[in-house]
């Protein structure tokens, strides 16, 4: 993927392709780059995982309230003990 190929070019002294064209690139810049770049794909990652588990528990609470049965306050009192431990929360 091109996580690999833009680190291994990095290693072995290649200018990224996230960087070609770039006047005055180098390797500290290249490694700032690409640093940057994984930060923003990370962050992008977790967004989509916690709008993914927030719709998913949506949909359980959403069952369960439909059959009436305690489950689904189970779920709400786990959902909010999970954000509490992460520190974040979507949105």
């Amino acid at each position: 993927d091109w996580l690999h190929e833009e680190v291994d070019r990095l290693v072995h002294g290649q200018p990224l392709q996230l960087t070609q064209g770039t006047v005055g690139s180098n390797v500290q810049v290249d490694a700032s780059t690409l640093a940057l770049r994984l930060q923003q794909v990370i962050a992008e990652r977790e967004e989509a995982f916690w709008v993914e588990r927030q719709r998913l528990s949506d949909r359980v609470i959403a069952l369960e309230r439909a059959r009436g049965g305690r489950t689904g306050a189970l779920l709400r009192d786990y959902d909010a003990a999970a954000r509490r431990g992460s520190g974040s929360t979507p949105g």
